[in-house]
């Protein structure tokens, strides 16, 4: 699968661009904000991922995207339905597995999602 022409022409603009402003912007997508984002529904969000939220929204906010990456039992799933919080909607894609995890997830959140497996992606190509 190849990259759009806008895609193909801001990788060029990075590519080019001097270190300088490439630190500087990636210094200002990490400057870490205060935020109110402590509760999520019924869920206390925890130091590290309040952090991740705020780290998560600004890189989104300046690279028009974002990985979140965690040991297993950190809490992704309420720190990513956090981050979205001001989305007008959530398209969350994963293994048919989770679904459910998923599901259950947002509903204590208090945020609608939509789900769409990897497999359903699979399935239409």
């Amino acid at each position: 699968m190849g990259t759009s022409l806008g895609e193909q022409d801001g990788l060029a603009r990075w590519c080019r661009a001097p270190a300088a402003e490439v630190r500087a912007r990636m210094a200002h997508a990490f400057e870490v904000l205060d935020s109110d984002r402590s509760t999520l529904g019924d869920i206390t969000l925890l130091p590290h991922q309040r952090q991740g939220v705020q780290l998560l929204t600004r890189a989104i906010e300046v690279f028009g995207g974002a990985l979140l990456a965690d040991d297993v039992g950190m809490g992704k799933t309420f720190t990513a339905l956090a981050a979205a919080l001001d989305a007008k909607s959530v398209v969350v894609v994963a293994p048919a597995a989770l679904r459910g995890m998923w599901h259950n997830a947002a509903r204590r959140a208090g945020r609608r999602i939509t789900f769409v497996s990897y497999e359903q992606l699979s399935a239409g190509a």
